[in-house]
């Protein structure tokens, strides 16, 4: 007995099962059977196995019958430059019981259909993917409309009035890094092509216009991008340029309904030089403070007399410490304590949603002002990195001689880790 794919037989020989396979690899990896899931299923890329078994279907059945036949199979097989002879050994492999005719659920539940397909999915999906990009009159164009509606959505518009005033619009290199934002809220450090597809579609674009907008960012083809790569892209620096106006007009339009006076409030506490200062001891350059560093450092701002709790009286101390005005400490509290209870404890603190939206939209530049402090005042955190960031000499030569009295390679030194072994 031969068993291919899962299915056994004992009437097709070891070279009708070979010519099975190879004839329907080429079906599944032809471009009609792309472009067939693309009509049928618009917009829902990656395909499925039942997807692309259903497209596989649309591929036999050219007449919309309720069945097929053998001969329907060996029209489809020459349609895709196949050899007639061989639908006759695929036919056997799809129809193992051998009856005339096969109606939709019989052929697209076949064992060896969904075995096939499953094989080659990886395969079908990439010509998906390309399917869609070469139905794009023009991809560059495609590109040009969506990162414009990228630009001009809700969610950036938003973004944006938090971070600006009526006499200090958003910058084009502010924008950029917003938009990373909007792509990247989960702050990693890489974006992927489905990170780009979740944010256009968010936006009310469609999947398909976020493989478009993905081959301008990202011309290398890479798996994955960086914030630098992202904002340093050409295509990227261009469309913020060309939509700059609109986007300025956006903001100005939400700021004169909506100053977000308390989301500003929380990006003027996290750039103070208190706050900075203590995130900078908490982290160092290579590893730039979290959001979750950020909220306690906001949470010892407020709560300096270490209780459970904080009032509006605190935070008002706080914001006035740092230089905030009792306005904005007002707008502050309203979002801290949204149902007026007077007092929020450290467990309601780190789980306000306004908040955590508010670090999430200036811990980019905060992280910025952080390093920056740390490139100044390199070497305090008593890392190795720390440590060559002064200069690298002192770790060299103690490095070569040996730390005091103990040999190289010995490691006995408690402020550095030897490095020759």
């Amino acid at each position: 007995m031969t068993t291919v794919s899962g299915v056994s037989s004992t009437t097709s020989s070891y070279t009708n099962i070979v010519s099975a396979n190879a004839t329907m690899n080429l079906m599944l990896t032809s471009n009609d059977l792309a472009n067939t899931i693309t009509s049928m299923y618009p917009g829902n890329t990656p395909a499925s196995v039942g997807q692309a078994a259903a497209a596989l279907w649309k591929l036999v059945d050219v007449n919309n019958a309720s069945s097929i036949t053998l001969a329907d199979l060996q029209n489809a097989v020459q349609a895709q430059g196949g050899l007639v002879s061989n639908a006759y050994a695929l036919w056997t492999q799809i129809n193992p019981g051998g009856s005339y005719t096969l109606n939709a659920m019989q052929f697209e539940t076949s064992a060896y259909v969904q075995s096939s397909v499953n094989t080659n999915l990886t395969a079908i999906q990439q010509n998906v993917s390309k399917a869609l990009l070469t139905q794009s009159t023009s991809i560059a164009a495609t590109a040009s409309k969506t990162i414009k509606t990228l630009l001009t959505s809700d969610n950036m518009t938003n973004m944006l009035a938090m971070q600006s005033t009526t006499d200090a619009p958003p910058t084009a290199q502010q924008t950029a890094s917003t938009l990373w934002t909007v792509i990247n809220p989960n702050d990693n450090q890489t974006i992927t092509l489905a990170d780009v597809a979740k944010a256009v579609t968010s936006a009310g674009g469609k999947t398909r216009d976020a493989y478009a907008l993905w081959t301008q960012i990202n011309p290398g083809a890479a798996s994955t991008m960086t914030e630098k790569q992202f904002t340093n892209s050409v295509f990227l620096k261009d469309s913020v340029g060309q939509n700059l106006v609109t986007v300025k007009k956006n903001v100005a339009d939400v700021l004169a309904t909506n100053p977000f006076t308390a989301e500003k409030t929380v990006q003027m506490l996290m750039n103070s030089t208190s706050v900075l200062q203590a995130l900078a001891s908490q982290s160092t350059r290579w590893t730039p403070p979290t959001a979750a560093q950020v909220f306690s450092t906001l949470w010892a701002v407020f709560n300096v007399n270490g209780t459970k709790t904080i009032s509006k009286s605190d935070v008002l101390a706080g914001v006035n410490a740092e230089g905030g005005t009792p306005q904005q400490a007002e707008a502050l509290w309203a979002k801290l304590d949204p149902n007026n209870n007077g007092a929020v404890g450290a467990t309601q603190f780190v789980n306000n949603g306004f908040l955590a939206d508010a670090i999430q939209v200036s811990l980019a530049k905060t992280q910025t002002n952080v390093g920056n402090a740390q490139l100044i005042n390199s070497g305090q955190s008593n890392t190795v990195l720390d440590a060559f960031a002064k200069g690298g000499t002192d770790v060299l030569s103690q490095a070569a001689t040996g730390y005091g009295n103990s040999a190289i390679g010995t490691g006995n030194n408690t402020n550095y880790l030897n490095l020759f072994v």
